[in-house]
Parts: structure tokens; C-alpha cells; sequence
């Protein structure tokens, strides 16, 4: 069997320096180089369980709320997380390790920017992502959207600045786009009315999703390994679906069903920006093994 991985897939940069800031945290547990206090993280780091396990497994403890945590050193996740939490954090003297992801940031400033010169911004995304929930408490009057009936409905104003979540399909954000400039019109500098719209889909989804589908094309199947709850992953499968019907999600090798494969099968392979190297490797290692 002839297996294919995608040019460009697995973590993003993001989430792989957050892994290696954590694993290092966990080995100076082990060493007990950390002075032996212990550390929490805000939240899954990444929306992969076998990431949160592994990560875990060294010592560090997953956390789903601030109340009672002081003095502890605490992880803020790649997603970000909601100011005033940050903020209850930080007065109740934990150490805060930010692994906040740089383009999830970007966004952050790029919104903060647009609310200088718009009485309101859009962002298109999932209103229940954790990134979302993070960026919008750092915002004055944001709106949250990912339909065009959520745009039919939003107040009207002079003018607009536009933001997306980082992991949405660029299709969709460009669709959304279309649909609230008609609504408000055209960005025009000089009268300041209309929808200013910045770029804030990340780079690496985009490549990942480009090298996925161009792979989908060329295999009899097509596999994409991630989370359920991952968006990222799930957009990827949907852009590997539409080039080829035979595109398989899975999280991990025990859901795969190997009675499907034959040896004269050309397979291919791709995976979301959450998704383990050796996930992956443990499916290809299966799958080449098929005779």
C-alpha cells in the first residue's frame, strides 16, 4: 500500500511551543527543579485529549475554573483566555505562563485597533470557541457571526471593522465579508463609513488545508486525524470531503476500520493543527503494513 502524507500538517507553531513550554514544565517536575509547586493549566492546552493526557501524565493538573486558585503557577492555553479571568489570576498572585498563540493575539490587537475607529466589530466565528469567548471579553461591542442571518440582524451603524476566528475556512469568512459589506457599504477612509475587514485567518490552517486537499485529489482514500471538538480539524475533513467522497475522521487508529484497506490502495493521509505527530504514525506504521 502506497500511503501519501500531506505536505503540510499536524501542530502549527502555536501549539507546538506551548507543548514544549509545558512538557519542559513537566520534566522540572520530575527533576524537581520547579521547587516542587504545583501547576495548573486553564483549560485543555489544545483541543486534542491525547495532547491534554500526555501533557498531564508529567504532573501538570488541567483546570476548568479560577475560583480558589492563588498562589499556584498557572498556564494560560493556546486559545487565550477571557481578561477577567487573566485578571483574577494575577490579583490573587499566581504565576501566569502565557501560551497564548501569537496569531491569536495578532487578532486580539487587530480588533483592539479596528475599535479605535468603528463604533462596533464583527467577528465571524463560533461564538462557543474558547478563542472567541477569549477575544471578545478584551473588546467594547463586539458581535459575534457565522450566518448571514446573524448579520441581517445586527444593529446598523456609520461603519464596521471585521475580525475572524483564526481557524475558519477563508471561503466562509470571504462569503461573510460579501454579506456585511452589503449591509454597510464599502470601507471608505475619507467619510470613515462602511466595512473595514482584516486578515486574520492563520497562515498555517490555510496551508495545511491547500496541501490536504491537493493530496485528497490523488488517493483512493483520504484520512484526517483530529479531535471531534477541534475546529480546525473538522474544516480540514469537510475541504478533503468535497475533493473525495472516500475521507475518513478519525482521533486515533483503534477508530479506524482496517477491513477497508487493500494492498493496491494509494491512501492518503493529513491531519488538524492539534493533532500529535505520533497519532499520525501510529495509522501510517498500520497502514503500510496492510498485505
Amino acid at each position: 500500500m502506497q500511503v501519501i502524507r500531506a505536505k503540510k500538517m499536524g501542530f502549527c507553531h502555536g501549539v507546538q511551543k506551548a507543548f514544549d513550554t509545558v512538557s519542559e514544565l513537566g520534566d522540572g517536575l520530575k527533576n524537581g527543579s520547579n521547587g516542587g509547586g504545583e501547576i495548573l493549566i486553564l483549560g485543555d492546552i489544545v483541543h486534542n485529549k491525547d495532547v491534554v493526557g500526555r501533557v498531564e501524565e508529567s504532573g501538570l493538573k488541567t483546570i476548568q475554573s479560577t475560583e480558589s486558585v492563588a498562589g499556584k503557577t498557572v498556564v494560560i492555553r493556546t486559545h487565550g483566555e477571557r481578561k477577567d479571568r487573566i485578571e483574577e489570576l494575577a490579583s490573587a498572585g499566581n504565576e501566569l505562563i502565557d501560551c497564548t498563540c501569537v496569531i491569536v493575539k495578532k487578532v486580539r490587537e487587530k480588533a483592539l485597533m479596528l475599535e479605535e475607529r468603528h463604533p462596533a466589530v464583527i467577528v465571524v466565528g463560533k461564538s462557543y470557541h474558547p478563542e472567541i469567548i477569549g477575544l471578545v471579553s478584551w473588546m467594547k461591542n463586539p458581535h459575534v457571526v457565522m450566518t448571514e442571518e446573524e448579520i441581517d440582524a445586527l444593529p446598523e451603524y456609520k461603519s464596521v471593522g471585521i475580525v475572524s476566528q483564526t481557524t475558519i475556512g477563508s471561503d466562509h469568512y470571504q462569503k461573510c465579508i460579501a454579506h456585511i459589506e452589503k449591509k454597510y457599504g464599502l470601507w471608505n477612509p475619507e467619510t470613515e463609513t462602511g466595512a473595514e475587514w482584516l486578515q486574520t485567518i492563520c497562515s498555517h490552517t490555510k496551508r495545511n488545508q491547500e496541501a490536504s486537499v491537493e493530496t485528497a485529489r490523488e488517493v483512493d482514500v483520504m484520512i484526517v486525524v483530529g479531535a471531534p471538538h477541534s475546529s480546525n480539524s473538522n474544516k480540514l475533513f469537510e475541504k478533503c470531503k468535497s475533493v473525495n467522497p472516500n475521507t475518513i475522521f478519525v482521533q486515533k487508529l483503534d477508530e479506524l476500520d482496517m477491513n477497508r484497506f487493500t494492498p493496491e490502495m494509494k491512501v492518503g493521509i493529513s491531519s488538524g493543527a492539534s493533532t500529535p505527530d505520533w497519532l499520525v504514525e501510529e495509522i501510517v506504521s498500520k497502514l503500510e503494513a496492510v498485505s
